[in-house]
């Protein structure tokens, strides 16, 4: 079931900053909701509420909504009009193509007296509409309505409304009655004589013992409505699932071949269970790798013209990987390397990428540390000035 959260109202409001309590107009039409929540307690300023089609079956959680002047409620599932009466700066209301019938027509209208400001009401393509007198009925019975249906209400329609007022009423009321019977409803008239005490009362139910007659005589019910949506959903998850399956049934080789080669390039950002990546060369530049007394000088050969931005090095006691123009190698080292004493620099002569990775366990001696000494003069010789530290 969809439901109404403080999340979804935000990315419907981006363009209020997503302060949600000064919000004043809000749109959720053709989400799938089918309960109001939430609403009334973090958005209670709101003015204008657009909720058609939707699968909303009772009217309910509005009662903190004082603000409200125009409610959208078209296409829903709706079977009776109830919990505005707090809502009692209402203008305009659209329950255009509902369920509302003759069985809860009466009391339908009758909750929206409390509504001294509704001005408009839309009930096209409601059941009720094909009762005899349903116009003249909600005209002597909401004398504040200026328009239904977008039709204005005539001085002399008042009139005609208020005269056969009584009349109407107990016609109303037998075809309430027997449609009642027909639906197997039992309904108590003092049930929701307040609604608004009675947290609005409960949606009547179809008896089970007649829900199939039910569906034969009325295809397009409220529980048929959304009885076909859970189907439309399962539905659409088993063809997700089938073609999810023949995609990877008829993969053609060289599309798994690119995603391998994809996370192949992909830099390693964790090692799992302490194993060794594996090693790679994407770009398949030239290494030449020597084992000197005391460190470990890796030579790599990019190209020579190469922007010193696009090259990035990360060195592990054990291995290292070199970002070099988008393409990863990844090499192990044959001992354990000190990874803070390492060194990265660039030939002046050719370009080439050079690594020194000193030996984690090497002990200088006297003599070996003279020896390396002059190695450092020689390389200096050789090498540029400019250097940079590995990451």
């Amino acid at each position: 079931m969809v439901r109404i959260t403080p999340q979804m109202i935000k990315k419907k409001a981006e363009h209020h900053d997503g302060l949600l309590a000064d919000m004043e107009e809000l749109t959720l039409h053709q989400l799938n909701i089918e309960k109001i929540e939430v609403l009334g307690r973090v958005c209670c300023r709101l003015q204008i509420l657009y909720l058609q089609n939707n699968l909303i079956g009772k009217i309910e959680n509005l009662k903190r909504m004082k603000a409200l002047k125009y409610i959208n409620f078209a296409l829903n599932n709706i079977i009776k009009i109830e919990g505005l009466g707090s809502c009692e700066k209402l203008e305009k209301l659209d329950f255009t193509v509902n369920f509302i019938d003759i069985d809860f027509f009466q009391k339908s209208i009758e909750n929206l007296r409390r509504n001294r400001e509704l001005r408009d009401l839309y009930l096209t393509g409601n059941p009720c509409t094909s009762f005899e007198g349903w116009r003249s009925f909600i005209i002597a019975t909401l004398p504040q309505l200026t328009r239904i249906d977008g039709t204005d209400v005539s001085r002399s329609e008042r009139i005609i409304a208020k005269q056969d007022y009584n009349e109407i009423v107990a016609r109303l009321k037998v075809a309430a009655e027997q449609m009642r019977e027909e639906k197997g409803i039992e309904y108590d008239p003092d049930e929701d004589l307040d609604d608004e005490e009675d947290n609005d009362g409960d949606i009547p139910l179809i008896d089970s013992d007649s829900e199939e007659d039910e569906n034969e005589r009325l295809p397009w019910t409220p529980e048929s409505r959304l009885d076909e949506y859970h189907k439309e959903v399962a539905r659409d998850k088993k063809k997700a699932e089938q073609d999810a399956k023949k995609e990877n049934k008829f993969a053609k080789p060289e599309d798994s071949w690119k995603a391998a080669q994809k996370k192949l390039n992909t830099r390693v950002t964790e090692v799992v269970d302490g194993k060794l990546p594996t090693q790679r060369n994407i770009g398949r530049y030239s290494v030449d790798t020597k084992e000197e007394i005391d460190r470990i000088v890796v030579t790599v050969g990019v190209p020579r013209f190469l922007d010193t931005s696009m090259l990035d090095v990360d060195i592990h006691p054990k291995w290292f990987q070199a970002t070099i123009k988008e393409n990863l190698l990844l090499m192990h080292t044959s001992c354990e390397i000190n990874p803070d004493r390492c060194k990265v620099q660039r030939n002046p002569h050719n370009g080439n990428l050079i690594l020194i990775m000193p030996m984690a366990d090497y002990v200088l001696t006297d003599k070996r540390r003279l020896s390396k000494k002059k190695e450092r003069r020689r390389s200096a010789k050789e090498t540029s000035d400019f250097k940079f530290e590995s990451r």
